[in-house]
C-alpha cells in the first residue's frame, strides 16, 4: 500500500483541464489541482481518459480556473479504492468533502475549509421561512443557505444575517 505522505501530486504527470482529452487510458488516482497548488478533488478511475470525458465536477473546476489534472498510475485496479480513500483522508480536498463556499457565485479556493461535524438544528418557524426565501432567491437548498449564513457571519461580512434582519424589519 502507498504511504500518502510520500505522494506529491504537484510532481506527477498532469494536463490542464481543458486538455483532458490527452489523459491516458490507464487505471489511475487523479488529482484536480488549482493554480495555487491546492488539491480541490481526488478520484479514481479504471480508465482516466474516459472518466474525464464527462466528469461531474468539470463545470465546478472550470469556474475555479487554472485547474490541472495530475495522475498516479495504479496497475492493480483492486488497489484503486483503498489508495483513493487514503489520499482523500490525507489531503482532505474541499470537493471530496462537499465544501464549496459559493457566496455570490464566487469560489473561495483559498478560503475552503475542511468539513467539521455534521449537525442538525431545529429552527424557529419564522427563521426557517426567512432562510427558505433567501435560499430560493439564491437557488440553493435550505441547508446550504444555513451554512452560508453561519460561515459568512463568523468569517465574512455578515451579509446574509443583514438580509434576514432587513426582511424582518420589512415585515414588521
Amino acid at each position: 500500500m502507498i504511504e500518502p505522505s510520500s505522494i506529491n501530486p504537484l510532481t506527477l504527470p498532469s494536463v490542464p483541464l481543458e486538455n483532458r482529452k490527452q489523459l491516458p487510458e490507464t487505471p489511475s488516482i487523479y488529482f484536480a489541482i488549482d493554480s495555487l497548488g491546492t488539491i480541490q478533488y481526488i478520484g479514481r478511475s479504471k480508465n482516466l481518459k474516459q472518466r474525464w470525458a464527462g466528469h461531474h465536477h468539470c463545470s465546478d473546476l472550470n469556474k475555479i480556473g487554472g485547474v490541472k489534472i495530475a495522475w498516479l498510475e495504479v496497475s492493480d485496479e483492486s488497489l484503486l479504492d483503498p489508495i483513493e480513500e487514503a489520499l482523500i483522508g490525507y489531503f482532505e480536498p474541499p470537493l471530496n468533502n462537499g465544501v464549496f463556499y459559493t457566496i455570490d457565485g464566487k469560489f473561495a479556493v483559498k478560503g475552503a475549509f475542511p468539513l467539521g461535524k455534521r449537525i442538525s438544528v431545529r429552527l424557529p418557524k419564522p427563521v426557517e421561512e426567512k432562510l427558505e426565501a433567501i435560499a430560493t432567491q439564491n437557488g440553493v437548498s435550505l441547508s446550504e443557505m444555513l451554512r452560508w449564513v453561519v460561515v459568512d457571519s463568523l468569517m465574512g461580512e455578515g451579509k446574509y444575517l443583514k438580509l434576514i434582519e432587513e426582511d424582518s424589519k420589512d415585515n414588521s
